[in-house]
């Protein structure tokens, strides 16, 4: 079941608890999540108001609290106070933490962190950490309008003079050309490397409205600025197609309709080698078209939004094709003795196999599985141990992260780290006392570069559109007509009176 939380000043969140656990037990659930949210120091105790019992089983409880004085730094005041008006940092502006996942970033990473703050922060030319950058470009957009975050970096970049009284970064230095022509110089360029970084790769963020606003600052502010070269570039990039990911998508497979072939039996005329090489090529090209904007928001796991997740849905329906023709192969051979598992060279493809071997209508065929040799039945039993779902799949982990430590190609199963995406998404609250749950940033970066970490490590092997033909004849193959067929092929078996 799924617990509803809602604090006040604090955003929505969910638990995934067990059945029969009274209210007092979902009580002190709560409370332990609500105090390690503050690393052990929350603002102001809570009380709970009401609980809900929802129509599906789950339950929504909603709490109140006293909190300390954040409304300075929450989104809705952070909106409309001038970058430069931001106070001093304080632990109610940006607290920090030890980084979450040391491979990729070693150094303490924003824990909450007020929106102004934030760009102060990721502007300053004395700090400069890629990581916390990616995590902010890959994420930001679930808690900031891109409009607002170009304002912000245009606030940014009009750096008082040092004899500004309201200049607040103006304490260590003491001469105005020094300050004029190092420290505002620097923190100008950080902004336009960020403008040219975001619309070099994410321009699909830009509306009519923000071009013109942009082009205005590049003719106008940067030219006078002396940064004549810089404006020209982002200029020439404001050009490009502004298509969202999932448009390019579309554009790109707009064909005409064909028309599905028959089930052939190329399985029977190739090597299992060939076919898994096969298999595991357009697998692979698969997992290389798919874009970190489709693993936001859980596109991929709503209906309604699943058109913004097109490659993410293309890599999980192949597995779910090669399902269902495996099944419909091992099924359809006449000779017994060559139904046997086909050794995949990917995760996913690979699990697609194990899939289809325990599928219903295959695994009830015992007059198959009592011909396969001991040797095969251990390189069976070896894979499923592999591929298995026990301890939260981590066999699987390890492996895959050997192999990427060791710089092979691979086609990981990512349906490990997408469930790990809805946990993180669903378990954490975006604001913080209206400041943003930066660590939650950090977190979800960190599995998408878990899904994506492998993109440009391709494989050699020759795709087959025969196969992958004769793959994609077999989408309408359901369970049912599986389970008939199987049927066939060895029909129940009646137990003698």
């Amino acid at each position: 079941m799924h617990l509803f939380v809602r604090i006040s000043a604090l955003s929505p969140f969910i638990l995934q608890l067990y059945d029969g656990l009274t209210i007092s037990n979902y009580d002190q659930i709560v409370r332990k999540y609500y105090t390690e949210l503050y690393d052990g120091s929350p603002p102001g105790p809570i009380h709970l108001k009401k609980v809900v019992n929802l129509s599906d089983g789950n339950r929504l409880f909603e709490y109140h609290r006293k909190t300390r004085h954040f409304a300075n730094f929450s989104m809705d005041v952070q909106q409309m106070l001038y970058i430069y008006d931001e106070p001093p940092p304080c632990d109610e502006s940006i607290t920090m933490i030890k980084s979450p996942v040391p491979d990729l970033c070693e150094v303490e990473v924003p824990r909450v962190c007020s929106l102004n703050r934030l760009i102060l922060k990721f502007t300053d030319p004395m700090i400069e950490n890629k990581f916390l950058v990616k995590a902010f470009w890959y994420n930001y957009r679930s808690y900031l309008q891109p409009k607002l975050l170009l304002k912000k970096l245009l606030e940014r970049f009009d750096v008082p003079p040092l004899s500004d009284p309201k200049n607040k970064i103006k304490a260590p230095y003491t001469s105005e050309a020094y300050y004029t022509l190092e420290v505002r110089r620097d923190i100008q360029l950080s902004v336009i490397q960020l403008l040219y970084h975001w619309v070099s790769y994410y321009l699909f963020d830009f509306d009519d409205e923000m071009i013109d606003k942009l082009t205005t600052f590049c003719t106008d502010r940067l030219s006078a600025a002396g940064f004549l070269g810089a404006g020209e570039n982002i200029l020439h990039k404001l050009q490009g197609s502004r298509l969202h990911p999932y448009e390019k998508y579309i554009e790109k497979t707009k064909k005409d309709y064909l028309h599905k072939p028959t089930v052939d039996s190329l399985f029977q005329q190739m090597s299992y080698q060939k076919i898994a090489e096969a298999l595991t090529m357009e697998d692979n090209l698969l997992y290389n078209n798919i874009v970190f904007t489709e693993l936001l928001g859980q596109a991929w796991n709503k209906d309604k939004l699943r058109y913004k997740a097109p490659n993410v849905m293309a890599n999980i329906n192949l597995l779910n094709k090669v399902n269902r023709w495996c099944s419909y192969t091992i099924l359809n051979q006449e000779d017994g003795n060559k139904r046997v598992l086909i050794d995949m060279n990917s995760f996913n493809m690979a699990l697609a196999i194990q899939s289809s071997l325990n599928s219903s209508a295959v695994y009830r065929l015992t007059d198959v599985w009592d011909v396969i040799s001991e040797k095969k039945k251990l390189r069976r039993d070896a894979a499923a141990k592999l591929l298995s779902s026990e301890n939260n799949s981590k066999r699987m982990r390890e492996k895959m992260n050997a192999i990427y430590e060791d710089g092979d190609p691979c086609s990981p199963y990512i349906g490990i780290y997408l469930r790990d995406l809805v946990y993180t998404e669903d378990g954490n609250p975006t604001f913080i006392d209206g400041r943003i749950n930066f660590l939650k940033c950090v977190t979800t970066y960190s599995l998408m570069h878990q899904i994506l970490r492998f993109q440009g490590r391709k494989y050699s092997y020759t795709p087959n559109k025969q196969l992958i033909d004769e793959v994609e004849s077999c989408e309408d193959m359901d369970q049912n007509k599986l389970y008939n067929l199987s049927l066939i092929v060895q029909p129940k078996k009646t137990n003698p009176m």
